[in-house]
C-alpha cells in the first residue's frame, strides 16, 4: 500500500510539473522565420520596402498612398490581394479604401468614392 501511494504521488507531481512548465515555455518561445538560404517571401522584390512594411490601409487618402504587392489565388480559386502589407478580399474595406474586384493581374479599388484599376504588371 505504501509503494502504491509513493507511485501515485510521484505520478501526480510529474503531471503537475509537466502541465505547469510546458505552457510557460511555449508562451515565452518566439517564432523566428529562417529562410534556409532562400529569399524571404515576405520582403518585396522591388519598391520602397519601408512603405510596404509600415504603410497600412487606414491612412490611404489617394492612389499615391497605395502599394499593390501581390495577388494570391487559393486552390479553390478564391483570390486575395496584398496592399500596403495587408491582405484583403473583394468587398473588404478600411476607412476610405475598398477592394471592389480582384483579377489575375489587376485589382479594382475605390478610394474616397473614386474608382481605380491597379495592375501588377503590364
Amino acid at each position: 500500500m505504501k509503494k502504491t501511494n509513493q507511485i501515485f504521488i510521484a505520478a501526480f507531481i510529474s503531471f503537475v510539473l509537466i502541465t505547469a512548465v510546458d505552457p510557460l515555455y511555449v508562451a515565452q518561445a518566439a517564432y523566428e522565420y529562417t529562410s534556409g538560404g532562400e529569399r524571404d517571401p515576405f520582403i518585396p522584390l522591388a519598391g520602397d520596402i519601408a512603405a510596404c512594411v509600415t504603410g497600412g490601409l487606414s491612412g490611404i487618402m489617394s492612389l499615391e498612398d497605395v502599394n499593390l504587392q501581390g495577388i494570391v489565388v487559393a486552390p479553390d480559386g478564391a483570390k486575395s490581394v496584398i496592399i500596403n502589407g495587408e491582405i484583403m478580399k473583394g468587398g473588404d474595406s478600411i476607412g476610405l479604401f475598398k477592394v471592389l474586384s480582384i483579377g489575375n493581374n489587376e485589382v479594382v479599388v475605390e478610394i474616397n468614392e473614386n474608382i481605380h484599376t491597379l495592375r501588377l504588371y503590364e
